[in-house]
């Protein structure tokens, strides 16, 4: 049971790390709408390959298809969180290893 908390601990530091790397490396860019200073709200590219035809109301497939997408969290942020979530993670499962 020790070993195994451990060992999920490193696990999930090192996942934790290596989603930081990648969104280091590979994060999208986003910018702010400068009208809107109450409520922050960004936009960014994003790709979305099913789309469905408001004529036909049928699902498209169109591979290379990129639309403008706004939200409140950009996918940079949201995926730094989720990482820094993981490390915490992995970090109380090795603390609570080396309290018992």
């Amino acid at each position: 049971m020790v070993i195994n908390q451990i060992v999920l601990g490193l696990s999930f530091n090192f996942l934790g790390s290596c989603v930081l790397v990648l969104v280091a490396l590979f994060g999208k860019w986003h910018q702010v709408h400068p009208q809107n200073n109450w409520r922050k709200r960004c936009w960014w590219m994003g790709w979305r390959p099913f789309y469905k035809n408001t004529k036909t109301l049928k699902w498209h497939i169109k591979w290379n298809r990129k639309v403008i997408i706004d939200g409140f969290i950009p996918p940079k942020h949201l995926w730094n969180s989720i990482g820094l979530l993981l490390i915490a993670t992995g970090f109380f499962l090795q603390l609570l290893n080396a309290i018992k």
